[in-house]
């Protein structure tokens, strides 16, 4: 078959984990109704926790979008082309993360369609107004780049006016989360009197942005195992090690920031007792475990790259809902467990993310470079590949 045969051509296998997959998103469907129809009634949010479960998700997932930051700064930024085989996928990574974001915000927040009010009427002082505009920005820019990668396929003219545009979009989205990240960590540490002195600190916002960094890379290993296998594809050990070095380093630095500044606040004492004891798990996720198993030949191997790549990501879940939950348990008086609405539409919005994932790139081309000695993948060959899709 033909090469142009193939660009025109769109298809979407229906295998056994993608029904069960879009089963669970019809379910959640239902439950994102059920919350719309019957209001906040229905899920665990009260006056001492207004933010739940569905906000530790956008926390986390704008954290996961960095990896279209990470992976751009490195490969295009930092010149570091041999990572240009994952930018692509990052950036789709980055952008349906920003897509689950919103799409939450929608079901946790009783009037979203009034979200263009603070733009005319800015609150330039607040660090809720710099979230949303950043986030704006961001969305935007990843939407342009998206757009340059579909249209390459279905919009040749589209995509070389895009291309020509890309340097100035690709500066700007390497620019941007560094201030999202630092804003959301400014909300946290503007409730000073209600979070706890473990996680109240002054670096809060630096450790949000560098944590956010950090954890980009080890998005694209994940990522990349698992589109190894679904596809049947061989991984490049090497290429994913020399990626977690990356982060691992980045864990390193947050480490001894997060150490010292304990250090100076007279906090280390607290690490072994009480809610210390979740600050101390989250350290030895975010940073311990990922960094021995990096610097070991263990990290060279598949099962220690998922160890690594596991490790870190639970780490950074972790550390956002410390701040959400752990820290603030003792001033709250009391906790909070989500309701099967917000676990249900939760998990359902996740699996609609992976079919949209799985979707696009199995028809259009994210998963190639298309310029300099790593460029990769024919379009028969994606097919092949895809076609083996499990």
């Amino acid at each position: 078959m033909s090469n142009n045969a193939l660009n025109n051509r769109y298809k979407f296998r229906m295998t056994t984990s993608r029904f069960v997959l879009l089963c669970i998103f019809l379910l959640a469907a239902f439950a994102g109704a059920y919350r719309y129809n019957t209001g906040l009634g229905v899920t665990n949010l009260n006056d001492a926790y207004p933010w739940g479960l569905w906000i530790l998700v956008d926390l986390a997932a704008t954290a996961f979008a960095c990896v279209g930051f990470s992976m751009t700064l490195l490969s295009r930024i930092f010149y570091k082309k041999e990572y240009g085989i994952f930018t692509r996928k990052a950036v789709l990574i980055a952008f349906l993360s920003y897509g689950l974001v919103m799409m939450v915000l929608i079901i946790e927040v009783g009037r979203w369609e009034n979200f263009w009010r603070p733009l005319v009427s800015p609150g330039i002082d607040s660090p809720m107004f710099g979230v949303l505009t950043c986030m704006l920005c961001y969305v935007g820019l990843l939407f342009v780049e998206i757009v340059e990668i579909v249209s390459e396929k279905i919009a040749p003219n589209v995509h070389y006016f895009l291309q020509k545009l890309l340097p100035i979009i690709v500066i700007l989205v390497c620019s941007i989360p560094l201030s999202y990240q630092a804003y959301l960590g400014s909300l946290y540490f503007a409730m000073d009197g209600k979070l706890d002195l473990l996680w109240a600190s002054r670096v809060l916002p630096i450790l949000f942005v560098l944590s956010a960094f950090m954890v980009g890379p080890v998005v694209s290993i994940l990522e990349d195992l698992w589109s190894a296998k679904r596809y049947k594809r061989e991984v490049n050990l090497a290429l994913l090690h020399r990626l977690s070095r990356v982060s691992a380093y980045g864990m390193i630095v947050f480490f001894t920031i997060r150490i010292i500044d304990l250090a100076v606040r007279g906090q280390i004492a607290r690490l072994f007792s009480g809610v210390g004891l979740m600050m101390l798990l989250e350290l030895l996720l975010i940073s311990v475990i990922p960094v021995i198993v990096s610097f070991t030949s263990f990290g060279k191997t598949k099962l220690g790259l998922q160890v690594f790549g596991f490790s870190a990501l639970f780490g950074l879940i972790l550390s956002r809902g410390n701040v959400i939950f752990t820290g603030m348990y003792e001033s709250l008086g009391g906790g909070y467990f989500p309701s099967w609405v917000e676990l249900i539409t939760t998990i359902g919005l996740v699996t609609l993310m992976t079919l949209v994932y799985i979707l696009l790139t199995e028809n259009f081309l994210f998963f190639h470079v298309t310029e300099g000695k790593h460029a990769n993948l024919s379009a028969k060959e994606d097919s092949d590949i895809f076609e083996e899709a499990i």
